[in-house]
């Protein structure tokens, strides 16, 4: 297996583009399965405890209206800077593996991190999944560790993190499909798959 690099190799060949800036009909498959998935857990969290009882604490009292604003301001916050952390780690991870600065672009209200690293498939794999699966683990720390009238606002925020990152699940997925010896280019819209031209 060839590890990542910074130098594309000269035999190597591009042979798979997923272009998610150009691609509107996988983008629109993406956000109706992120729709599904977030209402599916949705559904599945209220089932455990029903969302109205956030604004009650553990003897059944009701909540100050401030520490219910508290709740919607740290949701409001998590909604607002999620992408920003996200795509932060991805960029920390790809110059891990590329030992290149990765760079962080703005587009309206998303953020993505680019790099010009040729990575390998594990690494890539890494990248891709890094991110999602840290601050699911950080997530659910938290969530366990507050009170729980605490639970929706961690919930919420676990349900963000995964119907938020379908797109480096597809990713991560178009590169298992490949073969071993792929190296893969990321620059946050366009993913370009290279394989050697035998």
């Amino acid at each position: 297996m060839i590890g990542s690099t910074n130098h594309l190799p000269n035999h190597y060949v591009p042979t798979l583009m997923v272009d998610y800036d150009k691609n509107q009909k996988l983008n629109r498959r993406l956000l109706i399965m992120a729709i599904v998935l977030f209402i599916g857990l949705f559904l599945l969290g209220n089932t455990y405890l029903p969302i109205y009882l956030m604004g009650y604490d553990a003897q059944g009292q009701f909540l100050p209206i401030p520490v219910i604003g508290l709740k919607v301001g740290i949701l409001v916050i998590i909604f607002v800077f999620y992408t920003l952390i996200h795509e932060k780690i991805r960029g920390i991870l790809m110059k891990r593996f590329s030992g290149r600065e990765s760079s962080l672009e703005f587009r309206g209200s998303t953020a993505f991190a680019k790099s010009e690293g040729f990575f390998s498939k594990r690494d890539f794999r890494i990248i891709s999944l890094g991110p999602v699966l840290i601050l699911a683990f950080l997530i659910f720390l938290v969530t366990i560790i507050l009170p729980m009238d605490w639970f929706w606002v961690g919930f919420i925020a676990q349900i963000l993190n995964l119907a938020g990152s379908l797109k480096d699940f597809y990713g991560a997925w178009q590169g298992i499909k490949q073969p071993a010896d792929v190296l893969i280019q990321d620059n946050g819209q366009v993913q370009t798959f290279y394989t050697p031209d035998l």
